[in-house]
């Protein structure tokens, strides 16, 4: 499949342009068993800005039981010349939250990056799920969701009372590997 990836990576890059001729088939190799194939598909449909869903798509990839692919997704996600954010930040909804907070106790500081970013993208609509998530098992969660929730600042207001619990909690915070 390098070859197909290959060429889906070259059409994306061509952008705009392949739009016409491109859509059709790169619609198609989301549909493909390969998860290398589907995650550069909808990267390739973000770039030439193919009306179509992909947020779906690029969660599947990020929850992928693939490491390498789960890291991909998150360096596809973060390269700040992919047009994937303006794609998640359409379609993303408060339902997009469950995965990405899923995506906090990855192994891969990427991964963790990419889940953080998109919760940022979010705003107040991942707010019901962050205030329920600094009630996670992992101190890691807690710890990364109260620091969105600071970030957020008055938005996140109504998130206060479960802070303050907060302050007796005595989980130990263990970084993960820096993978």
């Amino acid at each position: 499949n390098q070859l197909r990836i290959t060429a889906i990576v070259a059409i994306g890059k061509i952008g705009l342009p392949a739009r016409t001729a491109a859509t059709p088939p790169l619609l198609q190799a989301l549909q493909d068993p390969d998860p290398w194939v589907k995650l550069n598909a909808t990267w390739a449909l973000a770039e030439i800005g193919a009306s179509t869903p992909l947020l779906a798509y690029w969660l599947e990839a990020i929850q992928h039981p693939d490491p390498e692919l789960r890291s991909s997704a998150a360096s596809v996600f973060q390269d700040s010349s992919s047009l994937l954010r303006k794609v998640f930040g359409s379609e993303a909804s408060a339902s997009t939250t469950v995965p990405l907070l899923a995506a906090l106790k990855d192994e891969d500081s990427e991964v963790r990056s990419a889940a953080k970013t998109g919760l940022e993208l979010l705003g107040t609509k991942a707010l019901p799920g962050l205030i329920q998530a600094l009630k996670a098992p992992e101190p890691i969660v807690r710890l990364e969701v109260t620091k969105l929730l600071g970030n957020m600042g008055v938005t996140a207001q109504s998130a206060l009372p479960n802070l303050l619990q907060l302050l007796t909690d005595t989980g130990r915070y263990v970084p993960p590997s820096t993978s």
